[in-house]
């Protein structure tokens, strides 16, 4: 029931008129597919706030209320994962299915895969997802056309393939390496990464949900000399600035740092950016794919 009909991601809510205009061709030419989207996530976030529900806001859409978190990292498309959940039709509260799936998570429906991307593993949580992250205007047999849907879900586990941990073994090894070459003096975190701390910070520190105002520059492993490219985020109407938006091995560092803090952190290429080219607004490649990284971390601000 919940594997996506839809091959594409939609990752930033500026992006939305482009891919609503290109992705589905098969909507009839009276269908306003925005006005549609904009519609259901201003009901989902009118309800929400009249019931005064706390929640976190997704640049997508969605809509996140969280019952527990987990303290595992978050599940990445690749990963095989293992979620009951329950599913029900917004409008109306109607279950159309109560099971546990079990699968990668890259092919499941986009909402499962923006919102899920955002809960630690052994999170219990309500997903809210506008239809056009679910089926949209065709439905299914037991979903409506157009329906916003409803998840309660509690993400048990997540899992890497047996390729992806023979290269976390491989990048883990070359990060040692690197760290005996320089004579660092690093402290090792279970999740993988290293890190130095520069700087101690005096503020407070941030959580998975904390949105923060971060200065970060990139650099290769294999190219230390090499700034790649510095960015300032902080939360925007297209940027949330969650400490879950940014790569796993960030996510990481962020929550072992106060306010004004600086540290250094070295990251396997599954916790940065993993199978996937990072590239800039032309389509430049900035970082390739299964690049180890070397990450200089400014906290600025929680907000």
């Amino acid at each position: 029931m919940i594997y996506s009909r839809r091959a594409t991601l939609i990752l930033a809510i500026v992006a939305l008129p482009f891919f609503f205009s290109s992705c589905m061709k098969d909507e009839p030419e009276s269908f306003d597919q925005a006005e549609q989207f904009f519609k259901e996530v201003a009901a989902i976030d009118e309800y929400l706030t009249t019931n005064s529900i706390p929640h976190i806001k997704d640049a997508n859409g969605i809509r996140i209320v969280t019952t527990s978190l987990g303290t595992q990292l978050p599940p990445q498309t690749t990963q095989t994962i293992s979620v009951d959940y329950k599913g029900s039709i917004f409008s109306t509260g109607a279950v159309f299915e109560e099971s546990t799936a079990n699968g990668f998570l890259g092919n499941f429906i986009p909402g499962w895969q923006i919102g899920l991307r955002k809960l630690p593993v052994g999170s219990k949580a309500t997903l809210y997802i506008p239809s056009y992250h679910a089926y949209g205007q065709s439905g299914t047999a037991k979903i409506p056309g157009n329906s916003t849907l409803v998840f309660e879900v509690n993400i048990k586990s997540a899992t890497l393939s047996d390729v992806a941990k023979e290269k976390f073994k491989s990048d883990t090894t070359a990060i040692n390496n690197y760290v005996a070459s320089k004579g660092l003096d690093v402290t090792k975190d279970p999740t993988g990464i290293r890190y130095i701390q520069v700087l101690a910070g005096s503020g407070a520190a941030p959580s998975w949900f904390s949105q923060v105002k971060v200065k970060y520059t990139y650099f290769l492993l294999t190219d230390d000399s090499r700034e790649i490219r510095t960015f300032t985020r902080e939360p925007s109407e297209e940027f949330t600035s969650y400490v879950v938006d940014y790569i796993q091995g960030m996510q990481v560092a962020l929550q072992k740092m106060k306010v004004g803090g600086k540290t250094r952190v070295l990251i396997p290429s599954g916790l940065g950016f993993g199978i996937e080219n990072a590239t800039d607004g032309t389509g430049s490649i900035l970082i390739p794919a299964n690049s180890n990284l070397i990450v200089d971390i400014e906290l600025l601000e929680i907000k």
